[in-house]
């Protein structure tokens, strides 16, 4: 096994809010100090990182900082130009996430663009964590090396939310990873039923896995484009991440498709 590999082992394994510590004091140095702060953090679930958030806030509110969420999508795909002409970037705590988003195939542009204004983050001492899906983060090295090298610190959160958060009003589980499991396998299983894919969705989306949901739910509508309940639940999980455009536009189809055409 590698060093890297085992460091990330030896990691995972620290108890979650030793690892939101190892993050806060990165960060409360960088402030006292005046100084950037680059930090990459691994994740599965969008539940993990609200709490990682949560905390943070909570934290960083006394050093006269807040955080605030920077989605990156198609046409706001340069990350380092954004934050810096952020007018209040000196008070801010950017949470940086939705790379496979940022245009070009896998997101390409985004990461070019870090490679290559990498050194804005110093120059207005930017203070950013940047959160990955492991795909996202086994793609930044090779596609941003120098911005990989000009990072200060990783941390991987593997976390699975606390079942306390997957319960609806009535107090009945409305995930877990078992269920995805089982959803995955029956998907596999029927790989040409859209509902089975639909199903993968629903049980990504009730652990938090929104990227992962989304990418169910295409793949349902890929073989029906007419499913308006996967539609539909597209839609939600745009929302899930923030990304208000997209989730309009799913809605909006399902919302057509839904409505009976006029002979």
């Amino acid at each position: 096994m590698s060093d890297t590999a085992d460091r990330a082992k030896s990691q995972a394994a620290e108890p979650f809010l030793d690892r939101v510590d190892v993050l806060y004091d990165e960060l409360s140095l960088a402030i006292r100090w005046a100084r950037p702060s680059i930090l990459l953090a691994v994740y599965d679930s969008e539940f993990v990182r609200k709490d990682v958030e949560s905390i943070l806030a909570g934290r960083l509110s006394p050093l006269g900082q807040r955080i605030l969420d920077f989605e990156v999508t198609k046409p706001d795909f340069d990350i380092p130009l954004a934050l810096s002409r952020h007018p209040r970037h000196e008070k801010i705590v950017f949470f940086v996430s939705g790379f496979k988003w940022g245009g070009g195939k896998g997101g390409k542009n985004a990461y070019r663009a870090l490679n290559i204004r990498r050194e804005l983050f110093v120059d207005y001492k930017i203070r950013a964590v940047f959160w990955f899906h492991r795909a996202e983060a086994a793609a930044l090295p090779r596609q941003a090396p120098d911005f990989w090298a000009f990072r200060h610190r990783v941390l991987e959160f593997p976390d699975q939310p606390e079942q306390s958060k997957l319960h609806g009003p009535a107090g009945r589980s409305t995930g877990s990873g078992a269920d995805v499991e089982r959803a995955k396998a029956a998907a596999e299983l029927d790989a040409n039923n859209p509902l089975a894919w639909n199903d993968l969705g629903d049980a990504y989306r009730a652990v938090g896995r929104f990227d992962e949901a989304i990418s169910a739910y295409r793949k349902a509508i890929r073989l029906n484009d007419a499913y308006i309940d996967a539609w539909r639940n597209l839609g939600e999980a745009y929302r899930g991440l923030r990304r208000d455009s997209e989730a309009n536009h799913a809605l909006r189809k399902a919302a057509r498709l839904a409505t009976p055409t006029k002979k």
